[in-house]
């Protein structure tokens, strides 16, 4: 599997750079590449991709040196296998999805990035204005 560039430039202390992409356009994500970006953030909650289409602009993001990540309808572990099968090499959840850490402002927020085979994490913390530590 290639190097995952979010990482890579996370690593060098430097930012990655990107582009949302809510329907599949194999022209627009070769140009990316072109462009220079890191990566192309696959808006499955808000486009419409089906297998097709993310079998395509996976392999055009390959081609073109790009980290494809990917925001998914819905959490369930079939639609994330569903993505990850076909290139992606990070997951989001959607921002209508209800996930444990909303209900307790104090646990972090997990996403993860695949690195290869071995899947790699990053935490945050999320947005809170209580004056409660964290």
């Amino acid at each position: 599997m290639k190097p995952n560039q979010i990482i890579k430039r996370m690593e060098e202390g430097r930012p990655a750079t990107g582009w949302q992409l809510a329907f599949p356009s194999t022209t627009l994500v070769e140009l990316l590449g072109v462009a220079g970006l890191d990566f192309v953030l696959l808006d499955g909650e808000h486009g419409t991709f089906s297998r097709e289409s993310l079998d395509d602009l996976c392999r055009v993001a390959d081609l073109a040196g790009l980290t494809v990540i990917a925001r998914v309808p819905d959490i369930a572990p079939s639609t994330i296998l569903e993505y990850t099968d076909r290139g992606v090499q990070g997951v989001r959840r959607g921002s209508g999805q209800e996930v444990s850490w909303r209900r307790d402002p104090r646990r972090p927020r997990v996403e993860y990035f695949l690195n290869g085979s071995v899947p790699s994490w990053r935490a945050t913390r999320p947005c809170c204005k209580s004056k409660t530590p964290v």
